[in-house]
C-alpha cells in the first residue's frame, strides 16, 4: 500500500533585518526563522517532521520540502 503524501501551506514573512520567519497555518503557534531561504528550508522540513511525530501520522510519507512562493506588493 502507498503512503499518502501531504501538502502543508508555509506562511513566510522577511522581517526588518531581513531574516525569514514561517509558520505552518495548520500548526498554529509553531514557527521557525533563518538568515536565508535554504536554511529556513531545512528548518522548515525539521519542523513538519516533528509536528508529524507529535500527531502520530507515520502512515504518511514525508519527502524533502520545496519552496514555492507566492510573492505581493
Amino acid at each position: 500500500m502507498t503512503k499518502p503524501r501531504l501538502k502543508f501551506t508555509v506562511v513566510i514573512e522577511q522581517d526588518e533585518r531581513g531574516w525569514f520567519a514561517a509558520s505552518v497555518p495548520e500548526s498554529p503557534g509553531y514557527h521557525v526563522e533563518a538568515e536565508d531561504l535554504d536554511e529556513l528550508n531545512c528548518r522548515l522540513t525539521d519542523l513538519i517532521q516533528l509536528l508529524l511525530e507529535i500527531d502520530d501520522k507515520a502512515k504518511y510519507v514525508w519527502t524533502d520540502a520545496s519552496l514555492g512562493f507566492i510573492s505581493f506588493g
